[in-house]
């Protein structure tokens, strides 16, 4: 498009971040985080939505930062810790975060800059 004979690394990175995490690639990432609110309850959504921030913005979903999100929902959902296995289920089903032996992290190195970019400014750590 800008008439270029060659590629080089500097061209792939401004694309990465102008054209995929950009506005052009927000239509397919969009797609996954529609998916989510499809396949889980208003609860479990929200659920979903903080373990993919922790995932994304501290690198990775602990076991510490789950009992936090555990006793945190606990209040307000009566079996949060069966809630949370659900959520991380699906989650792992749709290719975001994979157990690991430190928790949960992301595997896709796109979908993880997608959702730290949305959180990182505004996200406050369970742990």
């Amino acid at each position: 498009m800008h008439g270029l004979d060659q590629v080089t690394f500097e061209h792939v990175a401004v694309v990465y971040q102008t054209e995929l995490l950009g506005p052009s690639g927000q239509i397919d990432l969009d797609y996954n985080a529609t998916r989510l609110k499809d396949a889980l309850a208003a609860n479990g959504y929200t659920m979903a939505l903080r373990v993919l921030a922790e995932a994304a913005v501290q690198d990775v979903f602990t076991l510490h930062a789950r009992r936090a999100l555990e006793r945190e929902y606990g209040r307000i959902v009566p079996d949060s810790q069966e809630r949370i296995a659900e959520v991380l289920d699906v989650l792992e089903h749709d290719g975001y975060p994979v157990a690991g032996a430190d928790g949960y992290c992301f595997h896709f190195c796109l979908l993880k800059q997608w959702w730290a970019a949305r959180f990182r400014d505004h996200y406050a750590p369970l742990a």
